[in-house]
């Protein structure tokens, strides 16, 4: 969506084409957000409250906390740009480096196979992939 934005940036204003881009980058950032608040809401709901049914106050209590936090960045931190590079950043180092790391570990301690090696060659990985993580906020 940032691309799209950058990329309508370049021509004139008064093409209808960016025009009508515009419009459906608007109605995308409407249908998003309610996408993401319905799966977070559920996920702290099923944390929190461990069952299904719950209240209308408690619905809006997050649904407030999370446009608090929302609003928040956007007045401390208003470029976008910065908050996609750390997020995309940490996510990418947890999905490539960390989470394989740990899954693997675990299998190979379920099945008895865990060596001292293993758990080595595996936590160097993650150690490079932390490393890798915090040398490009610093390069």
């Amino acid at each position: 969506m940032l691309y799209l934005q950058n990329l309508a940036n370049n021509f004139h204003p008064n093409n209808m084409l960016i025009a009508i881009l515009r419009v459906f980058l608007l109605i995308q950032l409407f249908l998003v957000y309610p996408l993401v608040a319905f799966v977070v809401r559920s996920d702290i709901l099923v944390l929190v409250a461990k069952n299904v049914v719950i209240g209308y106050k408690q619905i809006v209590f997050i649904n407030s906390f999370l446009m608090s936090i929302c609003i928040c960045f956007a007045i401390f931190i208003p470029s976008i740009g910065s908050i996609i590079r750390f997020s995309g950043s940490l996510g990418g180092a947890a999905l490539v480096f960390l989470l394989p790391c740990l899954v693997k570990l675990s299998m190979l301690k379920t099945e008895g196979k865990l060596t001292p090696l293993n758990t080595a060659i595996h936590v160097i990985i993650m150690i490079l992939g932390l490393a890798n993580l915090i040398a490009q906020f610093l390069i």
